[in-house]
């Protein structure tokens, strides 16, 4: 019993992993293209995320920053997006970032929030 306990949260853990790199990839895609001009992460990612987050995702890239995972013009500050901010982001760029990348709005941000709620 419990190797199939641990064969399923294994399961769950790499499908958890495959969906956050995959849209940690999507939404700065989306982003970056709604900011052209300006700074994507602090714009469209810090300045929605709740507080807490917020000084946890600052942490995470400097420490990112100081790893060398986020090089010169802000690449790969995407890295330090967790599933559980998802959720917040999507839904406060929803009309400038993703609302013509899907049809129903409702549908699609319940799927990122119940996800979110999977992983936690």
């Amino acid at each position: 019993m419990a190797e199939a306990t641990l064969s399923n949260y294994a399961r769950l853990s790499e499908g958890l992993r495959i969906y956050r790199d995959s849209m940690r990839s999507f939404v700065a895609r989306r982003l970056r293209q709604a900011s052209p001009r300006g700074d994507w992460f602090a714009e469209r990612v810090l300045a929605h995320v709740i507080p807490n987050h917020k000084a946890d995702l600052e942490h995470d890239l400097t420490q990112a920053r100081a790893r060398g995972e986020v090089g010169p013009g802000q690449t790969g500050m995407e890295q330090v997006i967790d599933i559980q901010h998802l959720p917040r982001i999507i839904a406060m760029n929803w009309q400038d970032a993703f609302a013509t990348s899907f049809k129903n709005t409702r549908k699609a941000q319940n799927w990122v929030r119940e996800l979110g709620d999977e992983r936690n």
